[in-house]
């Protein structure tokens, strides 16, 4: 429920979750499709000075049903 994406300007906001650890992200550019709240992300960039996590590159990671099912 915490994802604000603004297309005009290709930015997204969104809260990402490690254990207790709640970190306000922000990322501008090509919003990824299967981003979804609650999905697992992996956001590379810096923390500035405000507390918030400046990303410059995010990856959602691909959800269980795209893996390939074991033999």
């Amino acid at each position: 429920s915490s994802i604000q994406i603004d297309q005009k300007i290709m930015e997204l906001k969104f809260n990402m979750k490690d254990g207790n650890i709640v970190q306000p992200v922000v990322y501008h550019g090509v919003i990824p499709d299967t981003l979804t709240t609650g999905e697992s992300v992996v956001a590379e960039g810096k923390l500035d000075s405000q507390g918030v996590f400046q990303a410059s590159t995010l990856l959602v990671k691909c959800p269980s049903k795209y893996e390939e099912q074991k033999k």
